[in-house]
C-alpha cells in the first residue's frame, strides 16, 4: 500500500451473482473502504441498488475494519442521505447539481457520525435549480 493513499473498490463493477464474495475479496486484499455508486436512472442513466444492499453488507465491511462509502448519483439525493446513513453508511458523496438546495437539506440530512461530501461534474457550473 502506498502511505496516504486509501483503496475504495466499487461493487457496481462485481458480480451481483457473488456480491458478498467479491466485496469480500477487495477486503482480504486489504481495502480500507467499499464504494457504492447509487444510480436512479434519473440523474445518471443506469439503476444500481438502495440501501437495502448497503445494509446486507455494511455489518461484513465494518467487521473487516473498513467504511462504507456510499456515492449518491440521485436527483434531490437529500431525501435518501438518511436511509443510507441508517443503512451503514460512513461516507456519503452527493452531487450539488442534484439537489435543489445542497447547502441546506442535504447537509441537515447527514448525521453528526457520518462524513459528508459534495461533488460538481464539469463543465457544470455551481448554481441552484431555483436560480
Amino acid at each position: 500500500m502506498i502511505p496516504g493513499v486509501k483503496i475504495s473498490p466499487a461493487i457496481l463493477s462485481a458480480d451481483f451473482l457473488h456480491l458478498e464474495d467479491q466485496t469480500a475479496q477487495a477486503l482480504g486484499a486489504g481495502c480500507e473502504y467499499v464504494h457504492m455508486d447509487i444510480l436512479d436512472g434519473k440523474f445518471a442513466a443506469d439503476i444500481s441498488f438502495g440501501p437495502r444492499i448497503v445494509a446486507a453488507l455494511a455489518p461484513m465491511i465494518h467487521r473487516a475494519g473498513a467504511g462504507v462509502d456510499v456515492h449518491l448519483m440521485v436527483e434531490e439525493p437529500e431525501r435518501l442521505v438518511p436511509r443510507f446513513v441508517l443503512a451503514g453508511a460512513d461516507i456519503v458523496t452527493i452531487h450539488v447539481e442534484a439537489s435543489k438546495d445542497v447547502r441546506i437539506r442535504a447537509w441537515r440530512a447527514c448525521a453528526a457520525s457520518v462524513n459528508c461530501w459534495t461533488k460538481c461534474i464539469p463543465p457544470r457550473t455551481w448554481r441552484s435549480k431555483e436560480g
